[in-house]
């Protein structure tokens, strides 16, 4: 699995262009909520489970975002 650093070099690759930073800040909150509320809809536990692998995910890539995702999680 790639480490955190190379997952954020491949992102910023991609991710020069300010209008392309834009639109994830608006989008990719706007998206996570969707797929969030989708996976509620069929089953509370859908969407818990969904939130523990992607917990489980970042906290293999690196635990300080893991905590970050988990107060966003919290957000939502």
């Amino acid at each position: 699995m790639p480490t955190i650093d190379e997952w954020f070099d491949r992102c910023g690759e991609s991710h020069r262009n300010p209008l392309n930073k834009a639109l994830h800040w608006v989008c990719v909150p706007a998206i996570t909520w969707s797929v969030i509320a989708i996976a509620w809809w069929l089953s509370p536990y859908a969407a818990l489970t969904l939130c523990a692998a992607a917990l489980a995910f970042y906290a293999t890539l690196s635990p300080p975002i893991a905590v970050g995702m988990l107060a966003v999680i919290a957000l939502i």
